[in-house]
């Protein structure tokens, strides 16, 4: 059966009109879906009573839903205003410099942004060339209701609490995969060549996310001040500071981070070259060498530097080392560490830091839980379940490797868990 003319506009109206209800800041993109439609109503062909009847039609499920959500709002928050309910109910006052470092954010922060966890996203900022804008269909409305989103949820300055990176960006997600596909299709063999890098970037990316989920979940609210990503200090080291090259836009100072600079620059240059009239066949075939230059660079200090965070040290008994882990615990009234069983652990001495010249240590295993301590391939404890267990060995005879300036040796104490929550102690004399 046929709708009747006119009423097939009420259905469209009635499902925009339920938008709103999923936040206030889905409001503006809604007002640019409707006055698009607006505008295509009343280019139809047909009389001007027509036309009105269809916007009528159109309009009125949002109308009703608007007065709705707004006595909703009155009842449960006090306020008609939906907007009662953000976070940063003053964002109307708050200055505009933070308002352009959230938008910036968005796409480029370490910790919530699509520059580390989807790179790929990137390309993005060179869809609106000519020849690939034209091969979209309705671009003016997608980027319309893109942009909108995008720079009223930046303008709120609400970037999420202990959320997934780039989650202000998910409204959106489908015009970004829209205008991704266009911009492959038309881009050349250089563009295609950049493309494949960042999706093998993102691709890379996406597994160690799969492997450790809570990477993506990092706070960025105003009481947060560490910069670093959980997943740069993962690939990083105490000697390969990833996270010192990367953007960083928190809710505090940044004028004075100077990798923010760097990184808009060289994007600014990247689009410059892009959109203006310059020739590639110049650049393009030492290009191609570019991302195997930047590959080999990223493959040593990824995979042949070692993933050492020197942070919480020990000194006793005249000797320096590291430890991070919370579950190796110093009891300094009884003058030994108290260990969780069924776990790896990774003690790193400094040679430099140390006085003594030995290492003398003790294990001690009521509960006999299986132990090991190694050096390298080099077993200094083999395994076993001995109540005590003692190790005795010259510092300088271990292997040692440098990292930052510091000579290290490395212990890894191997244990396995017992029946139940079990510990041992660890001494050193």
């Amino acid at each position: 059966m046929s709708v009747p003319e006119g009423k097939k506009f009420f259905l469209p109206g009635l499902l925009l009109a339920g938008i709103p209800w999923f936040h206030f800041k889905y409001v503006i993109p809604m007002l640019i879906l409707a006055l698009f439609v607006m505008a295509e109503i009343w280019r139809r062909s047909g009389s001007k009573l027509e036309k009105i009847r269809d916007l009528t039609h159109f309009l009125m499920p949002p109308a009703i839903s608007a007065s709705l959500l707004g006595l909703y709002s009155k009842i449960l928050y006090g306020s008609f205003n939906p907007t009662i309910i953000s976070p940063e109910k003053n964002f109307f006052s708050i200055p505009l410099g933070a308002k352009i470092e959230t938008l910036l954010s968005f796409f480029l922060d370490q910790r919530d942004g699509l520059l580390v966890y989807a790179p790929v996203f990137l390309m993005l900022f060179l869809v609106f060339k000519k020849d690939i804008r034209n091969k979209i269909r309705d671009f003016s409305l997608l980027t319309a209701i893109f942009l909108s989103y995008i720079l009223f949820h930046a303008y709120t300055t609400v970037r999420g609490g202990y959320s997934p990176a780039a989650r202000p960006t998910l409204f959106g997600l489908w015009i970004m995969a829209v205008f991704l596909i266009a911009y492959y299709r038309q881009a050349g063999e250089t563009g295609k060549t950049v493309f494949r890098f960042l999706a093998g970037l993102t691709s890379f990316v996406t597994v160690w996310l799969f492997y450790y989920p809570l990477f993506l979940y990092q706070p960025v609210t105003r009481e947060v001040s560490q910069r670093a990503s959980s997943l740069l200090l993962f690939l990083g080291s105490s000697a390969n500071k990833l996270t010192t090259v990367f953007p960083s836009f928190l809710k505090k100072p940044n004028a004075d981070y100077l990798p923010n600079w760097i990184w808009l620059a060289v994007l600014a240059i990247v689009l410059v070259f892009f959109y203006g009239r310059i020739a590639w066949r110049a650049i393009a075939k030492p290009a191609r060498f570019i991302f195997p230059a930047l590959f080999l660079p990223l493959l040593f200090f990824i995979c042949f530097i070692p993933h050492v965070h020197l942070q919480t040290r020990y000194t006793v008994a005249g000797l320096s080392f590291y430890n991070n882990s919370k579950n190796f615990i110093f009891r300094k009234e009884l003058g030994g560490f108290r260990i969780l069983a069924g776990q790896d652990y990774d003690l790193f001495f400094d040679l430099n830091g140390s006085a003594a010249e030995r290492l003398d240590l003790r294990l001690l295993n009521s509960n006999q839980v299986t132990l090991q301590v190694k050096n390298g391939r080099q077993i200094l404890l083999a395994e076993n379940q001995a109540r005590e267990s003692r190790i005795k060995v010259s510092l300088r005879a271990l292997k040692k490797f440098s990292l930052g300036g510091k000579k290290l040796v490395h212990l890894g104490l191997e244990s396995k868990a017992g029946p139940g929550t079990t510990f041992f102690w660890l001494e050193f004399h």
